[in-house]
């Protein structure tokens, strides 16, 4: 299915980390969305890749939001051990107040894929934000996701694609190989660019958070390991602290 754009700067794109947004550069491009990122890049102990993102998104002709590299990685990781929503919070609350002064209609958001809990609590933030504009306008907000790690769990999903012109797949190559904090993602990314289109999956009325889920996620098992080597102390999961996050950003969103 061919992908209808809403009016340039009708969208907004809310993201974990700097560099996903390559993974869209032509929807970049296209859209020119409003971008909103929440972590500035910067993992443990390495530096902050946020500067690479706000050339990225500015030569795309796309807008830098004012949730933009917020907080460190780890704020957020700690953040969500300890059970703080307050970062989240905030961050929900100055997205949807620019969301609205935008008069966003459409959002594209990080996928829930079970695999990243910082992925998937941005989807739930997307989602709250979502349902407050929608609250407070009574416009219907289209919302869209894209895979990052398993495109596998979208096979049986609605999805639409962007197609890649030659030059708009060089572009997209050219503005991956020049993100250099990415040279340890580069084999995924490039493949990634070789594509000749960028796929958007419908992602309404998004995930369920249920109470029991159907497969261990992948960072429960990445942290007992983790645990066992040493270099963990406390082991993140889905039903302590990822879903009750989720839950109070989604009933967040009615405030």
């Amino acid at each position: 299915m061919t992908h209808r754009l809403p009016q340039p700067g009708g969208s907004a794109l809310i993201v974990a980390h700097p560099g996903h947004e390559t993974l869209l550069h032509h929807w970049l491009e296209r859209a020119q969305p409003c971008v909103f990122i929440l972590t500035d890049g910067s993992g443990g102990a390495e530096n902050a890749r946020i500067d690479h993102s706000r050339r990225l998104i500015a030569a795309a002709g796309a807008a830098c939001g004012t949730v933009f590299g917020a907080a460190p990685d780890r704020h957020w990781y700690e953040d969500l051990l300890s059970g703080d929503a307050s970062r989240f919070e905030a961050a929900l609350c100055g997205i949807a107040a620019e969301c609205a002064r935008r008069e966003i209609n459409a959002i594209i958001s990080d996928p829930v894929e079970l695999f990243n809990p910082i992925h998937d609590l941005t989807n739930a933030l997307a989602h709250a934000v979502a349902r407050r504009l929608e609250a407070q306008s009574g416009r219907c907000i289209q919302m869209r996701t894209y895979p990052i790690e398993r495109p596998d769990t979208f096979a049986s999903r609605k999805t639409s694609a962007l197609a890649l012109s030659a030059a708009a797949a060089a572009r997209k190559g050219e503005a991956i190989l020049a993100y250099r904090p990415l040279a340890r993602e580069y084999p995924r990314y490039r493949e990634l660019a070789t594509r000749d289109h960028e796929l958007l999956v419908v992602d309404s009325p998004g995930f369920a958070w249920a109470a029991a889920l159907d497969e261990e996620p992948y960072y429960e098992r990445f942290g007992r390991q983790r645990l066992r080597e040493g270099r963990y102390t406390t082991l993140l999961t889905y039903a302590d602290h990822v879903r009750p996050l989720a839950l109070r950003l989604l009933a967040e969103a009615a405030t």
